[in-house]
Order: structure tokens, then C-alpha cells, then sequence
């Protein structure tokens, strides 16, 4: 097959964006993917439970280790599933394991070392491996998703308090360029679930494509990820049709 032969246009379809998810405790990070179809879940906190009271909870591997990861990603990158969407709930976790186990490195190597500091070296190992997780995942032909704690720093200036997804700055720098889309949850005073996808002068959100609302509200409780991916895919649909319209 030559080179012609290989390019094409994109379909809605096959559009998989790399998202995170990010937000308080009880906003419902977790829930919110649990009406995707075809969907594994990551689990890195044994926090999954709340998914069993939906009623198709997806598929739920629990992870306690950096190598689980590896082998969960070797499986889903060689061997034959039904899955279309993947997340690693949480992201925040992911990052306190590459930490845990740079600093049981460092320890094992020099055992007069403080075990519990972290240098800024450690830091700089941290980034590469979590960098290196991000393209990993987000090379494989699916939807996949990160889920984080939410990171509160003040201002000095202002003296707002600044939102944005709980990882080292340098790390939410990467992830900022590497993601697709980056989503804030919270919930109003009525119990509403909201779903920021724009960036405010205190929250972080983005999205590169698609015509994703600026805001979401979810009056039953639970955010249903499906109408943002619907909307993502909007634009290519829209334009297969027209394309169709005009042969």
C-alpha cells in the first residue's frame, strides 16, 4: 500500500481524543465515565464503588503498581478487546507511585539517604516517566481518560485561589500540551453537576476540537460524558454530511 493510498479524512467515528477530568472529591470524576460504552477502568485508589450503582458499570482493573500499569497497557496495546474507552482514575495516584518508587530507588542505591525527601532530581526523573506514561496511552486507537484531584494556589497578587488538575507544575504543563481536552467538575448549591471546558481566570480547561457548550449542567446528578464526546465529533459528522449532500 502506498503513501496515497493511506491518506484519508477523518471520520466522526474514529476521532479518539486524549481527555482530563479533574475536580473536588464528590463531584463525580468517577461516575462521569461510567455510562461510556465499552470502557475499562484504571483503577489506581480502589475507588471505583461508586461505579456499582449505575446500571451498566463498566469493567474495573485495580492497579497497585507502576508494572500492573505496564502490563494493563502492553494488554490493551496488543491483545484483541472491545474496548473504546480507557481511563486511569486516578492520574493524581499514578504520580505519587512514580514518586514512591524513584525515592525506594534512590534509598536502595544510597541507604544513608533521608527516605522520605524528595529532591528536585527526583522531580525531573518524575516528569520524563509520567511524560512518557501520557504518550504511551494516548498513542493507542482509543478515547482515553485521565481523572485528577483538583490543585488549589493562591495568588499572591490577587489573592485568588487558582484551580487546576492536583500534579508538579511541570508535569500539568506537559499534560496541558499533550490532552485534548481538559474538563473542571464541580457541583452548585442545588446538587447540579457542571462541566467547565474554558479556561477562567481561576480554573484550568481547554479543548482543541470540536463544539463542546462552555458549560455543561447536569440536573440528574450524573455527568453523562457521551454528550461532550457527541459534540467533539459534531464538526466531522457535519462535514461528511454536507460532502455526501454535494456528489
Amino acid at each position: 500500500m502506498s503513501i496515497m493510498d493511506k491518506i484519508k479524512k477523518p471520520v466522526a467515528a474514529e476521532i479518539n481524543p486524549t481527555i482530563m477530568i479533574y475536580g473536588k472529591p464528590g463531584t463525580g470524576k468517577t461516575t462521569s465515565i461510567g455510562r461510556l460504552p465499552n470502557t475499562l477502568v484504571i483503577d489506581t485508589e480502589r475507588g471505583s464503588g461508586s461505579l456499582t450503582k449505575l446500571p451498566n458499570p463498566p469493567d474495573v482493573i485495580e492497579i497497585g503498581s507502576l508494572k500492573d500499569l505496564e502490563e494493563v497497557f502492553i494488554f490493551l496495546k496488543t491483545q484483541k478487546h472491545d474496548y473504546k474507552h480507557i481511563v486511569i482514575d486516578t492520574f493524581t495516584e499514578i504520580q505519587k507511585m512514580v514518586l514512591n518508587e524513584i525515592l525506594e530507588a534512590a534509598v536502595k542505591k544510597d541507604p544513608t539517604r533521608d527516605p522520605n525527601k524528595l529532591y528536585i532530581a527526583d522531580y525531573g526523573k518524575a516528569t520524563q516517566y509520567l511524560r512518557k506514561i501520557i504518550r504511551l496511552f494516548r498513542s493507542l486507537p482509543l478515547t482515553v481518560i485521565f481523572t485528577a484531584h483538583v490543585r488549589e494556589d493562591k495568588d499572591e497578587e490577587t489573592g485568588k485561589i487558582l484551580l487546576s488538575p492536583s500534579m508538579t507544575p511541570s508535569v500539568a504543563e506537559d499534560l496541558a500540551a499533550y490532552v485534548d481536552v481538559i474538563l473542571y467538575l464541580t457541583v452548585d448549591k442545588t446538587g447540579t453537576r457542571q462541566v467547565l471546558t474554558v479556561p477562567t481566570d481561576r480554573i484550568v480547561a481547554k479543548h482543541r476540537f470540536g463544539k463542546l457548550q462552555p458549560l455543561y449542567k447536569f440536573e440528574n446528578s450524573v455527568v453523562d460524558l457521551n454528550v461532550l464526546l457527541e459534540d467533539m465529533r459534531k464538526p466531522i459528522i457535519e462535514e461528511n454530511k454536507n460532502k455526501s449532500k454535494s456528489k
